[in-house]
């Protein structure tokens, strides 16, 4: 399933610009902004993601970055803590996030429609 960050980042755009919000964030620091189901993970959560801005080092010191903030979700009730991550750092970590048997999401289907690999 391995991708670029150009290509994840696509996906993730093409969902935030063409369906409507599956979730709102679980937190209120940031105004509970919404969120889109991106992927279906094989553990049978859902991955949910919007673009934000990130953390990514350089040197001795952080620089903000374009990125993406995300969190799995399952029934409705979110999992562990919500993360941030520069595009580059998501595409990498995509596939463990995911697992083997999981699939990204086609921007034009409903969550419940996984897009053929």
């Amino acid at each position: 399933m391995s991708q670029t960050p150009d290509v994840i980042r696509e996906i993730v755009l093409a969902h935030v610009l063409n369906r409507e919000p599956d979730e709102k964030s679980p937190y209120a620091i940031d105004g509970h902004p919404s969120m889109w189901i991106v992927a279906r993970c094989e553990d049978g959560a859902d991955l949910a993601a919007r673009p934000a801005r990130a953390q990514e080092r350089a040197g001795h010191q952080y620089q903000e970055v374009d990125g993406v903030a995300f969190q799995k979700l399952r029934d409705g009730e979110w999992i562990g803590q919500g993360m941030k991550a520069s595009w580059h750092q998501f595409a990498s970590m995509l596939d463990d996030l995911v697992g083997p048997e999981g699939q990204i999401l086609r921007h034009d289907a409903e969550p419940e429609e996984e897009m053929s690999p």
